[in-house]
C-alpha cells in the first residue's frame, strides 16, 4: 500500500508539473515592459499591448525574425510535453495500483522506473531552457526604459518543471517502494527443489501424455474468464480514454474566444464566454467582461453549464480510476468495484449531455437572434459550439462504455468444448 500510495503521489506530482508547464507555454506574458500605464507582452506564440484589461494582440508571423530566446524556447517545451506524454503511459502501466504486466514483477517495476525517468527529463529540460531564458532576458543591454523583464510565465514554468521532475523522483526511485524482501535460500530449499527434480526425471513419457488432455482442458476452462476480463478492461480503458479526449475538448471551448462571430468586410468581432475581441486578420484587440450581469443570457448560461461538467467530469475521473479492473483499489470487493465503475461512467453521461444540451440551447439563442437581426448586425455561431459538441459526444460515449456493466461484467460461470469430454468418474458415464 506504501509503495503504491508513493507511486501515485509521483504520478500526480507529474501531471500537476505537465499542466503547469502547458499553462505557460501558452501564457503571453514571458517578456514584459511597463511603461506607465501602457503595458506590453511577449510570448511565445502572440504579442500584446495595451492599457490595463484592453488588449491588442498580433500573431508571429515569422519565426525567424523572433528573439533567439523565444524561437529556442518555443522549440524546446513541446518536446518537453511529448516527453511528459511518452511518460504518462509507460508509467500507468509500470505502477503497482494497475493490473498491467501483473505476472512479470520485475518488468513491471522497471518500466515504472523507465516512465519516472522520462518525467525527471521532461522536466529538467522545462527547467533548463526556462533558466536560460531568464539569463538571456536579464542579460538585455540598453536605457531602463526599454529593458524588459520575465514576466509570469518564468515562474510558471519553473514550478512545472520542479513538479514534474519531483514526481519523476518518486516514481523512478526502485528503493523507495521496494517492499518484496529478498528470498532466502536455505538448505532445506535445495533439498526440496533437489527432490522435486529427480521426481521429475523419473516420470514417464506415457504419464506425461496421458495427463495433457486433461491439463490442457483445465487450462482453457481458467483462460476464458482471463480473456473476458481482460477485454471488459479493455472497453473499460477505451471508454476512460474517450471521456478524457472529450473533457479535453470542453476545457478548450470553454476558454475559446469565437462562440459568437460577426463578420463585415475585413474586420471580425468575436464572443466568447469570457472576453470579446474584434480586429483584422490576425491583428485582434481583446476585452474581458467586466459585468456578468450585462452579458447575453447565452453566454451566463453557458458560463455556469460548462465549468460545471468539466467539474462532474474531474469527480467521474476520481471514481472511474478507483473502479476499473485495470487498478487494484478494491480488489476484495469486486461487486463494489463494478458498482463504482458504473457510478463514474454516469457522471461522465450527466457531464455530457449537460455540454451538449448547453451548447444546443446556445445555437438555437444565436439562431433566433440572428433570423430577427438586421443583416449588418446578425451574429453566427463560432468554432467553440463544434469543439463543445464534440467533447460532449465523446464525454458521453466514454461513459456509456464505463456504466455499461453487461459490457464489462466477467462471466462466472464458462462454459467450453471441455465439459462436453468423457471424464474418469465412472458415474458421469451413467446414462
Amino acid at each position: 500500500m506504501a509503495a503504491s500510495g508513493l507511486q501515485l503521489l509521483g504520478f500526480f506530482l507529474s501531471l500537476v508539473g505537465v499542466a503547469a508547464t502547458v499553462a505557460a507555454t501558452v501564457m503571453v506574458d514571458w517578456k514584459k515592459l511597463v511603461q506607465g500605464k501602457h503595458r506590453s507582452y511577449e510570448g511565445l506564440w502572440m504579442s500584446c499591448a495595451g492599457v490595463q484589461d484592453r488588449m491588442t494582440c498580433e500573431i508571429y508571423q515569422s519565426i525567424l525574425k523572433m528573439p533567439t530566446e523565444i524561437q529556442v524556447t518555443r522549440a524546446v517545451l513541446p518536446v518537453s510535453l511529448l516527453l511528459s506524454a511518452l511518460a504518462v503511459l509507460i508509467s500507468t502501466v509500470g505502477m503497482k495500483c494497475t493490473h498491467f504486466m501483473d505476472g512479470v514483477p520485475k518488468s513491471k517495476s522497471m518500466i515504472a522506473m523507465i516512465g519516472g525517468i522520462t518525467f525527471i527529463l521532461s522536466g529538467v529540460l522545462t527547467i533548463i531552457i526556462t533558466s536560460w531564458f531568464v539569463n538571456m532576458v536579464l542579460s538585455y543591454s540598453g536605457h531602463k526604459l526599454f529593458r524588459p523583464e520575465f514576466g509570469n510565465a518564468v515562474f510558471v514554468s519553473w514550478v512545472g518543471g520542479l513538479l514534474t521532475a519531483a514526481g519523476g523522483a518518486f516514481l523512478s526511485c526502485r528503493r523507495c517502494w521496494r517492499t518484496n524482501p529478498p528470498v532466502s535460500m536455505s538448505s532445506s530449499h535445495f533439498l526440496s527443489t533437489n527432490h522435486s527434480k529427480s521426481n521429475y526425471r523419473h516420470s514417464s513419457a506415457f504419464q506425461i501424455i496421458w495427463t495433457f488432455p486433461k491439463t490442457f482442458q483445465d487450462s482453457s476452462i481458467k483462460l476464458t474468464p482471463l480473456l473476458d476480463k481482460m477485454a471488459a478492461s479493455g472497453l473499460q480503458l477505451l471508454g476512460f480514454f474517450l471521456s478524457l479526449v472529450g473533457v479535453g475538448a470542453t476545457a478548450a471551448a470553454t476558454f475559446m474566444v469565437d462562440w459568437k462571430k460577426l463578420v463585415q468586410g475585413k474586420h471580425r468581432s468575436y464572443e466568447g464566454l469570457w472576453m470579446s475581441c474584434g480586429g483584422v486578420q490576425d491583428r485582434a484587440t481583446c476585452e474581458i467582461y467586466h459585468s456578468f450581469i450585462k452579458l447575453p443570457d447565452e453566454i451566463q448560461a453557458t458560463r455556469i453549464a460548462l465549468p460545471l461538467s468539466l467539474f462532474l467530469s474531474a469527480l467521474a475521473m476520481l471514481v472511474s480510476t478507483v473502479g476499473m479492473k485495470c487498478t487494484h483499489f478494491m480488489d476484495g470487493a469486486s461487486q463494489s468495484k463494478s458498482v463504482t465503475a458504473m457510478i463514474g461512467g454516469i457522471m461522465f453521461m450527466l457531464s455530457g449531455l449537460l455540454t451538449i444540451i448547453i451548447t444546443s440551447w446556445f445555437v438555437k439563442v444565436v439562431l433566433q437572434n440572428f433570423y430577427h437581426s438586421p443583416p449588418l448586425i446578425r451574429s453566427e455561431f463560432g468554432n467553440a459550439v463544434f469543439v463543445s459538441w464534440a467533447g460532449g459526444l465523446l464525454t458521453l460515449t466514454g461513459g456509456a462504455f464505463l456504466s455499461c456493466r453487461r459490457c464489462t461484467t466477467m462471466s462466472s460461470v464458462s462454459i467450453s468444448s471441455s465439459r462436453l469430454l468423457p471424464t474418469s468418474d465412472p458415474k458421469s458415464n451413467y446414462v
